[in-house]
């Protein structure tokens, strides 16, 4: 078996090594006096900046992925048979998730209070509710403070 090195073509960053190296444990049986032993070592691999900046910012994809397929899990609940319908599902997935994104961002940037926040699957439920109940002559500003009181109404019903 050969080992090739892997290689990342990239047009932003640089090549520069990171202070940072990949540290992979790993183990192997040997055998000593007839007798086999577990030995581990460790796996010292240098990094450059490219790729300590891709595995800094490529746990964000999962965490939208988690909320998308885990929580919100529309793929799961409507039987797709189609490719179309699967698609619609996974669009109208990520739509919700970065709306649920978009909403959060603008909360804890206007300073508020962070335990009035509504959580995800609350949010769903009062984008659902305002999408099918809708009032498109309110202002953004009156629409925020709506979907406050329709989160706390929810919350206190609990």
């Amino acid at each position: 078996m050969t080992k090739v090195g892997k290689r990342i073509i990239s047009t932003c960053s640089n090549g520069r090594p990171s202070q940072y190296e990949h540290i992979v444990e790993r183990s192997r049986v040997i055998e000593v006096d007839g007798a086999l032993q577990a030995e581990s070592y460790s796996k010292h691999t240098p990094q450059s900046e490219v790729v300590e900046e891709l595995f800094r910012c490529f746990s964000v994809i999962d965490v939208h992925v988690h909320y998308r397929q885990g929580t919100l899990a529309l793929e799961r609940h409507w039987k797709t048979y189609c490719w179309r319908h699967r698609l619609f599902c996974t669009i109208v997935g990520v739509v919700y998730t970065d709306s649920f994104f978009a909403y959060r961002q603008d909360f804890l940037s206007s300073g508020a209070d962070t335990t009035t926040m509504m959580g995800y699957e609350t949010f769903l439920g009062t984008l659902a509710s305002s999408m099918i109940f809708n009032n498109l002559d309110m202002s953004p500003t009156e629409f925020r403070c709506a979907i406050t009181k329709e989160s706390t109404k929810n919350m206190l019903r609990r």
